[in-house]
């Protein structure tokens, strides 16, 4: 959508400003940093373990080691940049100079100018209040902004909020005309710069709806390929595709914490190896709550999709952080009011793990990524099965609350189980009905029927002792209920999720439902 004639009018005397500020000569300003940004290297030695097909070596296994690196001693001596530059004289621009200051006229027209800038911007309502609600956490509801659009910037000591966006706005079109890393004194890109800027404007003024991009970051399963694979097309107007890829360096170096040499990656992150990603749109101006809301949506999406991936390649894979960022002009950073299960900072409070160890081998083939796209398709949707929500909560408790050796998941495992198979509220004969129903459910006759019925009536004895603290720190029964307990209940969701259980059954009808199959 244009910007008005007025504000296109202002845009070149504010650079023509900068340009001239930059080139003064009677105190050329220091641009340089002191601290550079960390990034995340993988290193890896000769007993690294690498992927088949793309070569990547896998994180969390001997001989591959996730490093945060400080560049600063290389920022100091790096030269400065235009982006560097101009962001910094954005800042000047904002206060008038004092008598004596170096470069006085031209910083004097340079301030005159952000006024005028801003100004222009201020008769702009609706550009004015995308400005205004972009500057930091969404916090302002509508009418709020409004006042603060009809009070105008002079109303505060200093405008923060118009340098900043001023900041941005300048940055960002340097990046898009690829001249941001270009040196000051040899930067002749202002003709380019220029309409950069007039376009950056007309795109967030009409903008309908800001983009974020939900990503959790892995240990596993395994993706021996270099494109990401799409687990569900859109899913509505507000998210986006679902894709799952491989976790790059690029991917860690966003997810660093803090700056200098306090930069470290969140718990968990050093056996990050694959990437569940989407993007959610949310409407412009929407109340705070809607954006808030986001942190919540990400997460049931990514929960989802987690319980498919256990459920098609078992191990011990889980979600160590979950982020929402926005690369886009003045979108609001979403603030973690209801970020709670994938939240570093929360972590140490919660009854889950955010570190999991090493993923299995070997990576998801074809058939398997195919599984995982379909159930996932059918596990956004709640099944109609009296008992399933517990039975999936128990499911991801006996992943997250407890390491794989620990025997106290096989207690998460049988509830699993009963809430599912013994969801018809008869309380005869338990342990041998959730032996017969799962056996039958799950195994055509024959041995390997008999030998799950064994295995989960077993089950049922080993949850009475754990619960009592008995010592079985030397039973078989015990570890082979810790091999088989959890690929059962694994392939009884998955049945469930395919549309094989009582789906819509209450009462009668699902006694009959079991009565049929445990006479079958």
């Amino acid at each position: 959508m244009p910007i008005p004639q007025r504000l296109t009018e202002a845009i070149r005397p504010y650079l023509l400003a900068l340009r001239s500020y930059l080139r003064c000569p009677t105190a050329p300003p220091d641009f340089s940093s002191s601290m550079g940004q960390p990034s995340a290297i993988t290193e890896v030695t000769d007993r690294a373990t690498l992927l088949t097909k793309t070569r990547k070596p896998i994180r969390g296994l001997d001989g591959t080691q996730v490093r945060v690196r400080h560049d600063d001693a290389a920022a100091r001596q790096a030269p400065p940049t235009i982006g560097a530059a101009l962001s910094s004289i954005v800042a000047y621009s904002a206060s008038p100079p004092r008598d004596g200051t170096p470069c006085f006229p031209e910083r004097a027209e340079l301030h005159r100018s952000f006024g005028a800038l801003c100004d222009a911007l201020y008769d702009d309502a609706e550009l004015a209040l995308r400005m205004l609600d972009g500057g930091g956490y969404k916090t302002y509801e509508l009418p709020e902004l409004q006042t603060q659009v009809k009070n105008g910037w002079r109303a505060r000591d200093l405008p923060f909020r118009e340098f900043f966006f001023l900041a941005e706005l300048v940055r960002r079109s340097l990046d898009v005309i690829g001249l941001i890393e270009s040196k000051p004194q040899d930067f002749d890109g202002w003709s380019a710069l220029e309409p950069e800027v007039v376009a950056q404007l007309s795109e967030l003024r009409g903008r309908e709806r800001h983009s974020y991009v939900a990503t959790a970051y892995l240990n596993g399963p395994l993706c021996d390929f270099s494109s990401p694979s799409v687990l569900a097309s859109s899913l509505d107007a507000s998210i986006g595709p679902v894709k799952i890829r491989q976790a790059t360096d690029k991917y860690l170096t966003n997810a660093i914490e803090s700056v200098g040499y306090a930069a470290h990656l969140p718990p968990g992150l050093e056996s990050c190896n694959t990437i569940i990603e989407f993007s959610l749109r949310v409407a412009v101006l929407a109340p705070p709550v809607t954006f808030e809301l986001l942190y919540p949506r990400a997460t049931d999406l990514v929960t989802r999709a987690l319980d498919v991936l256990r459920v098609v390649s078992g191990g011990d894979i889980g979600v160590s952080l979950l982020r929402i960022d926005t690369d886009e002009l003045s979108a609001p950073t979403i603030r973690e009011t209801y970020h709670e299960r994938f939240s570093p900072l929360l972590g140490p409070y919660l009854p889950r793990r955010a570190a999991f160890g090493a993923p299995n081998l070997p990576a998801l083939d074809e058939k398997e990524l195919a599984s995982v796209a379909a159930l996932f398709s059918r596990h956004l949707v709640n099944r109609d099965i009296q008992g399933f929500t517990i039975a999936v909560q128990r499911f991801r408790d006996a992943w997250e609350r407890h390491w794989p050796t620990s025997p106290e998941r096989l207690l998460d495992i049988a509830i699993a189980l009963e809430a599912i198979f013994l969801n018809d509220g008869d309380d005869k004969e338990l342990r041998f009905r959730l032996a017969l129903r799962a056996a039958r459910f799950l195994e055509p006759p024959g041995a390997a029927r008999a030998s799950l019925f064994d295995a989960v009536r077993s089950l049922y004895d080993l949850r009475s002792k754990i619960a009592h603290g008995a010592d079985l720190s030397q039973s078989s029964k015990l570890e082979l209920a810790m091999r088989t307990a959890p690929v059962i209940l694994r392939r009884s969701l998955e049945k469930m999720l395919r549309g094989d259980g009582p789906d819509g059954r209450r009462g009668d009808d699902l006694k009959a439902w079991w009565k049929q199959l445990e006479l079958s």
